[in-house]
């Protein structure tokens, strides 16, 4: 992610503005990205201006611990508790410096360091892959540290698609509630958060307003912010 940032910079001839923007996994990968503290070409600002975390997976503890415990009787988790396990070069056990070094949420004071200006938040509450406690979590730790944080969760899917939702895992097929959408959504209420918040933020330079944002339907309720 820094080496394409720094090569699209360069074959450009510099950019005012570099967003680094994580859907789900991406979160974790964005966010260590961040929390790297990576400069522009010539040294003299951060790279990323703004971090979006959608959903993001910034506990990879947390994750790696739930995927083993479904691992047995769940294809997909038990493919990802091999992954992770693969990318940190053994289980937790054996090496749990490398996954507390790899944990987002570990990172914060690594995430304030770099000079990211802000960082965008948004997660439903029913996501039923990348549980809303990770952004929760995220968030205060953020906002402690003094990074500039949004926070805006949906409850409703309010016209789009549901996604992959907690109550679904108990076979209920169709759901009023928001779960974890794919970053090739154009309309699950996540991702369209995300790009309009990007667009406010490319097209008019709206600053990000702190605070978490409760949205449900047509109620949006502004907790300190």
């Amino acid at each position: 992610l820094i080496a394409a940032a720094r090569d699209l910079e360069a074959r450009c001839g510099g950019l005012d503005t570099i967003v680094l923007f994580g859907v789900s996994m991406g979160g974790n990968a964005s966010g260590l990205a961040v929390a790297a503290q990576p400069t522009r070409n010539d040294g003299s600002t951060p790279l990323f201006d703004w971090w979006f975390n959608l959903e993001g997976a910034t506990n990879v503890i947390e994750t790696y611990q739930g995927a083993r415990v479904l691992a047995p009787a769940n294809t997909f988790a038990a493919n990802a508790r091999a992954d992770i396990e693969a990318e940190m070069g053994g289980t937790f056990e054996e090496v749990p410096e490398v996954y507390a070094e790899h944990a987002v949420v570990n990172r914060v004071d690594d995430i304030a360091a770099s000079g990211v200006k802000g960082v965008h938040m948004a997660h439903a509450a029913e996501d039923g892959l990348v549980p809303i406690n990770q952004s929760v979590e995220l968030d205060a730790l953020l906002t402690e540290a003094g990074v500039p944080s949004i926070l805006d969760v949906f409850t409703t899917r309010d016209g789009g698609e549901g996604g992959t939702t907690l109550s679904g895992y108990s076979g209920q097929d169709v759901s009023p509630l928001a779960g974890h959408a794919t970053e090739t959504s154009t309309t699950h209420v996540v991702m369209r958060a995300g790009f309009d918040r990007l667009a406010e933020l490319l097209e008019e330079d709206a600053p990000l307003c702190q605070g978490r944002r409760l949205h449900g339907g047509p109620v949006t309720a502004r907790l300190g912010c």
